[in-house]
């Protein structure tokens, strides 16, 4: 090997050094960045005419477990379905009030019965009749303020669903965009490394809203489903989520009777169901319409 050959394979291979040093010190600085995902610099030797002429970098591979990363998005999902009807019932529990508190809906009652009792005794004692009188107004009151908040409750859970559901339109959109500025790198054999990262942390912003898998086909371009089978994502489309929040809540507004918005998926009806079979079922959306009924595992025959 000639001098010139043997400078030029050290030169190529202090070139694919640096590369490695720069990625490496890239991955330490966003060790905590969202989205992101760990870089490996892929090297290969280079021969001309049959003889070494060195290395180069070939490519920067993104370390992404994908199972793993699906398995976390299902189950921060689930999570969400569950802790978000529980959020809301403890809120009625705190406006109910414990059973022993002074305040609450069982002291009323309580109240009420010992006042009516000691009025039944002695019926012929009017500060008794006037203890009943205040205990009831009481009491009536007391329920006034809690169907009040119950109500504020349920509107505060349709606003919620209706910033759900901006949130995710806009995610999918992006994502979309995402996937062909993608294609496009790809195709020109640009890094599309940090397109990737950002598409990540998109779909991982939504994840607790919807039940997420993902596929990939040519170029890395994206396809997004949720658990049950919906398209969310294919290629350059994205599907469309809609609701309309009611602008005030009262007790005789229901789904059934069109007093509230159904949410829907590019037009069809996708309110998540008692039975766990819709499209958008278990995630945070799903837990702002209700508890979910338990699925029970099936029969061993």
């Amino acid at each position: 090997m000639s001098l010139s050959g043997a400078l030029s394979n050290a030169a190529s291979g202090l070139a694919a050094a640096s590369r490695a040093a720069q990625v490496v010190s890239s991955n330490v600085a966003n060790a905590m960045t969202e989205g992101y995902a760990p870089r490996r610099v892929e090297m290969v030797s280079v021969s001309v005419a049959g003889e070494g002429a060195g290395v180069r970098v070939a490519s920067l591979r993104r370390e992404v477990d994908v199972p793993l990363m699906q398995e976390h998005r299902l189950a921060r999902a689930a999570r969400a379905a569950a802790d978000t009807p529980l959020e809301g019932l403890r809120a009625l529990e705190r406006a109910f009030g414990a059973a022993e508190g002074e305040d609450s809906l069982a002291a009323r009652l309580a109240g009420l019965e010992t006042a009516l009792i000691q009025a039944a005794s002695r019926p012929e004692d009017s500060g008794a009749l006037a203890r009943v009188l205040a205990q009831a107004e009481a009491l009536t009151g007391h329920l006034g303020d809690l169907g009040g908040q119950v109500q504020e409750h349920r509107g505060a859970a349709d606003r919620a669903i209706a910033a759900d559901v901006a949130r995710m339109n806009d995610s999918l959109s992006r994502i979309a965009t995402l996937n062909e500025d993608i294609r496009v790198h790809r195709v020109a054999g640009r890094d599309a490394a940090a397109l990737l990262d950002e598409r990540q942390r998109l779909v991982d912003g939504i994840a607790p809203l919807v039940p997420l898998r993902e596929s990939t086909g040519p170029h890395e371009v994206l396809r997004l489903t949720t658990a049950s089978g919906a398209t969310l994502v294919d290629g350059a489309s994205a599907a469309r989520l809609d609701f309309q929040p009611a602008n005030l809540v009262t007790e005789e507004l229901t789904l059934q009777g069109g007093g509230l918005s159904m949410l829907t998926l590019n037009g069809r009806p996708a309110t998540p169901d008692w039975g766990g079979a819709g499209p958008l079922d278990g995630g945070r959306l799903a837990g702002l319409g209700g508890p979910r009924r338990p699925q029970l595992p099936p029969r061993a025959r």
